[in-house]
Formats: C-alpha cells, sequence, structure tokens
C-alpha cells in the first residue's frame, strides 16, 4: 500500500512532515498510531532512511509494546531495526554510553534494589524473557561478592535473555 493512500487532515500532515524528531500530541482515539505506520513508511520506502536511525518513543511499555508490534506488521524490509522504546528506557540507554558516563564522572554501580524491578520491567518488554527469568539474573548477579574479578565470576546467566 502506498504510505498516503487515503490520508487525509492530521493523519496526513504527521504521516508527511519532514520535521525531525517530531512531535504527535493527541487525546485517545484520534490516530497517532496509524499516521506513525504511514509516516514509518514513507521514511523507510520513500526517503530511504536508514532504518536503525529511526526511534519511536511513547510513555507507556503497553503503548511501546503495541507500536512494536505495528511496526512489525509493516512488512517493509529494515523494520526490525526501528527502535520502539518507553521515553525511560530511550534515556536509560543514553545515560547509560561510555561518552555520557565519561563527561558526567559518573562510574558504573550496581543497581539499587528499587531499580532492579524497573530494568527486569524493560527487559521484559524487549523480547528478552519473562521477568521471572531476568529476576533470577539479576539476583544471581547481586550475590557475587563485590570484590570479585569479572574473570572468576561464575553467575549463572538469565536463561532467557543470556545476560
Amino acid at each position: 500500500m502506498k504510505w498516503d493512500k487515503d490520508l487525509t487532515g492530521e493523519a496526513l500532515l504527521i504521516a508527511s512532515s519532514t520535521n525531525s524528531p517530531l512531535w504527535v500530541a493527541a487525546g485517545p482515539g484520534t490516530g497517532k498510531p496509524f499516521a506513525l505506520m504511514r509516516r514509518l513508511a514513507r521514511l523507510l520506502e520513500v526517503d530511504k532512511v536508514q532504518p536503525s536511525r529511526i526511534l519511536v518513543c511513547t510513555f507507556t511499555r503497553t503503548a511501546a509494546t503495541d507500536l512494536a508490534r505495528s511496526v512489525a506488521a509493516l512488512g517493509i524490509v529494515g523494520t526490525e531495526q526501528v527502535r520502539v522504546l518507553t521515553l525511560h528506557a530511550f534515556c536509560f540507554s543514553m545515560r547509560s554510553t561510555e561518552a555520557v558516563l565519561h563527561a558526567t564522572g559518573r562510574v558504573p554501580r550496581p543497581l539499587l534494589q528499587s531499580e532492579q524491578r524497573f530494568l527486569a520491567e524493560d527487559l521484559r518488554h524487549s523480547g528478552l524473557g519473562g521477568i521471572r527469568d531476568c529476576d533470577k539474573g539479576i539476583d544471581a548477579f547481586a550475590a557475587v561478592p563485590s570484590g570479585a574479578s569479572t574473570s572468576t565470576r561464575s553467575v549463572s546467566s538469565c536463561r532467557s535473555c543470556g545476560r
């Protein structure tokens, strides 16, 4: 299907916009995902944007999961490389890059107990396995003595995600 077939009004404006990044604010039931999928089709098929350079961000894990399914259902080559994340997951990924750690003087540290559950939830929604499997991996990692070198650690990894 052609990206702009039967598009009118605001949906056409969203799908045809050349703004990057593009923020779409509208209430429930207004067709945001529909317009977004048409925009993705245009970016990938017409504009030949590299899929790995496309980020779809939303507020909730449920919305991110639904959007990821819709992106995959487009049937366009490269959609598996489009990143679909919550705002929290995107910010966490940015904050954790080596360049940001260096620029801010931060050093990697063990996760706090309160952070572990959120990370496990994000991992679960990233297709890396069930939350219990990821919890087991996190618990196993947390049980390793802090002074042990990474080369001597024998951590049983998460069965689903291998981490």
